[in-house]
């Protein structure tokens, strides 16, 4: 079976079937060969530099699952002549700076041998997204990570993060700049703090957890953290025995505002999560006291960065990263429609769509349909006349880059069907995706709705 690696990935799916650990495997390998084909490059005549931010556009790697993908079970055959011998030396690296240190992930994929085979030798053509500034002397970048250096970030102290990194720990060979950083948005502000501290290059690629549980979950496997401890990242359970935050800035706002934001069309777009995150936390100020740094709202009340992810983590920390990041990124997603509104979805997959147009490689996994409905719909609105396109989009507010790009993402879109025992290429047509197979596996209800109505006779 042939994987074909694009700029602009979707793994679709049933849960549970190891979709979001095949989409970080492939990256981390991915990353791997655009590093042996850089040094290769360097070591010839053909010498050139290239930002680390860049991507092997088209790439094929042909993956055969042997062994059903519920047991993780993954083996490639065989990589080309150029990286073979360096990866297959290196898988054991690769899984770490993948999936974090520790036995549990090897247990879970049973990995004893992983190789890559490419059907032709692949394109030497090196697509630089973005130039990479010098950072060191960038006077605005000191001040930006001055502001948000702290001694206690999302209520988990420095101390305790870094030991995680410090020379001769388990993880002293996965520095902070290989490894994926799930984005709660204190974590976000933590590895860029520590990696420019440490004078590390932030060149891993972001992983956006579909919840707060997955990012618990990950949490667990990353540092070996008992997930039924978790004072350290402002957790307890209530007496019933149900996970809440103690967070005041979750209790104060989140739990009321969430309600708002599942069914925003009947509230006020005042009340919604969505826009208090954007009004109060991305427009917050920042002080500096007793030896460290306190965000405060416009009422003056302490926020604590540790937001909860639930209802909107996804929306708002890629908005967070547009706002602040200097530099082209890749972007992992696990399933971004898991807790957001239909609206906010729409909303969202136009971002999605407009950091594809504008060089972000984006990978995402989804069990549903309505991000590839998204897509596919947004492939029919830029075949509309500009007229329309401008008619439609003051109308639903649609995102202006819709309107005057004209898109040319579905060259750069590959989607594939995870099943337990295979992986099936969705083909592609003038209006997107074609994803029927995919979705009669996802929406089992909308077979037992169909087969009732055939049955009962309302198609007569």
């Amino acid at each position: 079976m042939v994987v074909e690696l694009s700029p602009f990935m979707i793994f679709g799916g049933e849960n549970g079937i190891g979709k979001t650990q095949l989409m970080k495997l492939l990256k981390s390998m991915e990353q791997f060969l655009i590093e042996d084909v850089q040094r290769y490059l360097a070591s010839t005549e053909t010498s050139r530099v290239f930002s680390k931010y860049s991507s092997i556009v088209p790439q094929e790697i042909d993956v055969e699952k042997t062994i059903d993908i519920t047991k993780g079970t993954l083996f490639y055959k065989r990589v080309l002549e150029l990286a073979n011998i360096h990866l297959n030396n290196n898988m054991d690296n690769i899984i770490k700076r993948t999936f974090g240190e520790g036995d549990e992930i090897k247990t879970f994929f049973n990995i004893g041998h992983v190789e890559i085979i490419y059907s032709s030798l692949p394109k030497v053509e090196i697509k630089v997204l973005r130039e990479n500034p010098d950072l060191s002397n960038n006077d605005d970048t000191n001040k930006y990570i001055y502001k948000i250096s702290s001694d206690i970030i999302g209520g988990e102290s420095r101390h305790k993060r870094e030991w995680t990194y410090t020379p001769g720990s388990p993880y002293e060979a996965t520095p902070l700049g290989k490894r994926i950083v799930s984005t709660l948005i204190a974590d976000l502000l933590f590895q860029e703090v520590l990696a420019y501290n440490k004078g590390l290059r932030n060149d891993e690629f972001i992983y956006f957890p579909a919840s707060r549980e997955t990012y618990l979950r990950d949490s667990n496997i990353f540092f070996k953290k008992d997930i039924d401890n978790l004072s350290d990242i402002n957790i307890s359970k209530s007496s019933d025995g149900k996970r809440f935050s103690n967070d005041p800035f979750i209790e104060k706002y989140v739990l009321k505002l969430q309600e708002n934001t599942w069914n925003p069309e009947k509230k006020a777009i005042s009340e919604t999560l969505s826009y208090f995150f954007e009004e109060n936390f991305l427009k917050m100020n920042i002080e500096k006291g007793e030896g460290r740094i306190i965000y405060k709202d416009n009422n003056s009340q302490i926020i604590n960065p540790m937001l909860a992810s639930s209802a909107i983590n996804e929306y708002s920390s890629i908005l967070y990263l547009m706002r602040t990041q200097k530099e082209a990124f890749d972007i992992l997603l696990e399933e971004p429609e898991s807790h957001l509104s239909v609206n906010n979805i729409f909303k969202f997959t136009q971002i999605l769509l407009t950091l594809v147009e504008k060089g972000y490689p984006v990978w995402l996994t989804t069990h549903d349909s309505i991000v590839i409905d998204t897509i596919n719909y947004v492939c029919k609105f830029s075949q509309l006349k500009l007229e329309d396109r401008r008619e439609i989009q003051e109308k639903y507010s649609l995102i202006e880059d819709l309107v005057n790009v004209k898109f040319d993402f579905l060259g750069n879109l590959q989607a594939y069907h995870v099943r337990e025992d295979s992986i099936t290429k969705m083909p592609k047509d003038d209006g997107g995706i074609v994803y029927e197979a995919l979705q009669n596996d996802i929406n089992n209800f909308s077979n037992f709705m169909y087969e009732v109505e055939e049955k009962s006779g309302s198609f007569k």
